[in-house]
């Protein structure tokens, strides 16, 4: 489980990627309801595929 565990938190996200290449501000629309303009916790916590 161990071994399990650290590939899958070794996987690099294209968001994190997009950082590594030199992006220095968020996307706000994977976070945030642009209605309201607060954080939507479904998309914040949403499981990249």
């Amino acid at each position: 489980m161990t071994e399990e565990l650290l590939n899958t938190l070794r996987t690099i996200t294209p968001e994190e990627q997009k950082i590594l290449d030199g992006r220095n501000e968020i996307d706000r629309e994977l976070y945030v309801d642009s209605e309201q303009n607060t954080f939507d916790a479904k998309k914040f916590w949403k499981k990249e595929s």
